[in-house]
């Protein structure tokens, strides 16, 4: 039942939209949801796992008022990861697993990249519902909150947006904040 709300929910999203971003090289559309309807976007990415684990990162999220929440999770894995990222407490970040916790000291030349980024970017919320591969889909979603208030929420079920030409200045910029987040997560 679960499966079928969320699917649903896909199909009232992508209708719902009228502006679409285009990848040149793979036809992948990248919806943005406007902000009136970003509170569903929320609503299916809070619903995609019920673990305790899962809904207790975004309580902590919440605590943080200047910062990046990235979760990722694989195909056939019972438990995705979250990495954390706290601009306020000198780009505190913390990679989490079910039952592992990790820092992640973050280089210098990213720390900056990452707070000239996250300063100019403005209010969107993007769905990327493009399937690339055909096996072992990997869900992503990157939060990026400023001054309390959530500025990008982008969420994909399927892939990550490595494979989007950007259209306009704000998704490239959160391209940008994501390769760093994503390569910085394996750490």
């Amino acid at each position: 039942m679960k499966t079928i709300f969320i699917l649903f929910s896909f199909a009232i999203l992508s209708c719902n939209t009228n502006k679409k971003i285009e990848s040149e090289t793979t036809n992948c559309e990248i919806i943005i949801v406007p902000k009136e309807q970003g509170h569903e976007l929320v609503s299916i990415y809070k619903d995609i796992d019920t673990s305790c684990f899962f809904k207790n990162q975004f309580v902590e999220f919440d605590k943080i008022n200047n910062g990046i929440l990235y979760y990722q999770r694989t195909d056939g894995h019972e438990f995705g990861n979250f990495l954390t990222i706290d601009f306020d407490a000198n780009f505190s970040a913390v990679r989490k697993y079910e039952n592992f916790s990790k820092p992640i000291e973050f280089v210098e030349e990213d720390k900056k990249v990452l707070d000239a980024i996250w300063s100019n970017l403005i209010t969107e919320n993007y769905y990327q519902p493009c399937k690339f591969a055909q096996n072992h889909f990997t869900m992503y979603l990157l939060i990026i909150k400023k001054n309390n208030k959530i500025v990008v929420n982008y969420f994909s079920p399927f892939e990550s947006l490595f494979y989007v030409k950007p259209i306009n200045e704000n998704f490239k910029n959160t391209q940008i904040i994501f390769e760093i987040v994503y390569r910085n997560s394996f750490q």
